[in-house]
C-alpha cells in the first residue's frame, strides 16, 4: 500500500502498511493534510539500472568545465584570502636609531683626562657630552675643533671634524653627522683636540753679522742667545744665525713642548723701524724635536741691523686617541 508517515512527513510504499523508517502505521492518502508530497522508495522496491556511459565529447567537456571552474574558484579565493607575503613591501622602511647612554668613563692620553659623560643618538644626529678632568691643563676657551671617529654597527668608521660647544667643565659635540638614521653608533673616539691660541711674542736679534752673505755663497755664522716665550708653555732659544746669499737660517732649541702636542707656529723677521714682516716660507717646524732650523727665504738685500724674531702660535693640536665603547 501507499501511505503517509506522520513522523517523517513523507509518503512511502510498504507491503505491511508500516513506515519503513520508524515503523509507524502509514495513513491513507485520503487522510493526509495539504502537505508537500515526496515519494521515496526503498532499495528493496527499486531494481538497480545500469548507468549509461556519457559520450566521449561530453566527458571531455565536463573535464574542461571542471578545470575551468577550479581555476575560477582559486582566483576568487586568492582575491578573498590574499597571501600575506604579497602585502609585504619590497624594502622594509628603516627606523631611526634612538639611544640614550650614561657612560661616565674616563680615558687618559698623556696628561689629558677626558670623561665621556653621556651619548645620545636620534637617527642621523648625535650629541656627546665630555668633561675635562681637573689637572689636565686644557685651555677650554681656546678649543675650536675636535676630530671624532665614530664606530658604526656592521663595521666601518666615520671620522668627522666638528666645532665643539664649550662648557664650564668640558665641551659638547653635536650635530647631524651621519648619512643614514638607521645606523647605530657603537663606539666613539676623539683623535684630536684643536686649540687656536693666536698668542705670540717677539725678541730683538742682531743679524748684521750674518747678512748679507758673501757673493761666493759662503755662509756667515753668528752665535747668539735670544729667548722667546710664545705664551703656550714653551721656551724657544735662538742659538745661532747662518746667512746665505738667498736665505737666512736660525738654529733654535725648544723646551716645554708637551708630549702628544703639535704646534702650528708662525715665524717672522720684523723691522722695528718700518714694521716690515718677512714670514717664514718653509712652514711650521716639528715641535717634537728639541732643536730645529727656521729658514727665511727671498730676503731683501739690505736688512742689516737689529731686527726682531716674532713667534706666534696659530694652532695647537693635542693628539689622542681617547676611545669609548658604547655597547
Amino acid at each position: 500500500m501507499t501511505g503517509w508517515c506522520p513522523i517523517h512527513d513523507r509518503v512511502f510504499e510498504a507491503k505491511d502498511g508500516l513506515c519503513p523508517k520508524c515503523g509507524t502505521a502509514l495513513v491513507a492518502d485520503e487522510e493526509r493534510d495539504d502537505r508537500p508530497e515526496f515519494v521515496i522508495t526503498t532499495d528493496a522496491d527499486v531494481e538497480e539500472q545500469p548507468k549509461a556511459e556519457a559520450p566521449a565529447w561530453d566527458r571531455k567537456r565536463s573535464t574542461l568545465i571542471g578545470i575551468s571552474a577550479a581555476v575560477v574558484v582559486a582566483f576568487v579565493a586568492g582575491l578573498a584570502f590574499p597571501d600575506s607575503r604579497s602585502n609585504e613591501p619590497a624594502t622594509i622602511a628603516a627606523r631611526d636609531v634612538v639611544a640614550d647612554l650614561n657612560v661616565g668613563v674616563v680615558r687618559r692620553q698623556f696628561d689629558i683626562r677626558l670623561r665621556l659623560e653621556s651619548f645620545s643618538q636620534r637617527g642621523r644626529s648625535v650629541i656627546a657630552r665630555i668633561s675635562v678632568e681637573e689637572g689636565s691643563n686644557v685651555a677650554l676657551g681656546e678649543l675650536n675643533g675636535v676630530v671624532v671617529t665614530f664606530t658604526l654597527a656592521g663595521g666601518g668608521e666615520l671620522p668627522v671634524q666638528v666645532a665643539p660647544r664649550t662648557t664650564i667643565s668640558g665641551f659638547i659635540v653635536e650635530g647631524t653627522l651621519l648619512n643614514r638614521g638607521d645606523i647605530a653608533v657603537i663606539g666613539m673616539r676623539i683623535d684630536e683636540l684643536q686649540f687656536g691660541s693666536g698668542v705670540g711674542t717677539d725678541a730683538p736679534i742682531d743679524i748684521s753679522g750674518a747678512w748679507p752673505a758673501t757673493a761666493r755663497n759662503q755662509p756667515r755664522t753668528v752665535r747668539t742667545d735670544v729667548s722667546i716665550h710664545p705664551g703656550d708653555g714653551r721656551a724657544i732659544r735662538v742659538n745661532g744665525i747662518v746667512g746665505w746669499t738667498d736665505r737666512l737660517e736660525l738654529g733654535v732649541s725648544i723646551t716645554g713642548a708637551r708630549p702628544g702636542y703639535r704646534y702650528g707656529t708662525r715665524w717672522e723677521l720684523v723691522s722695528g723701524a718700518i714694521h716690515e714682516g718677512i714670514p717664514n716660507d718653509s712652514g711650521a717646524i716639528s715641535e717634537r724635536e728639541r732643536s730645529a732650523t727656521v729658514r727665511f727665504e727671498d730676503l731683501p738685500r739690505r736688512i742689516d741691523g737689529r731686527w726682531s724674531v716674532r713667534v706666534a702660535v696659530d694652532r695647537i693640536l693635542a693628539e689622542g686617541p681617547w676611545d669609548w665603547s658604547l655597547v
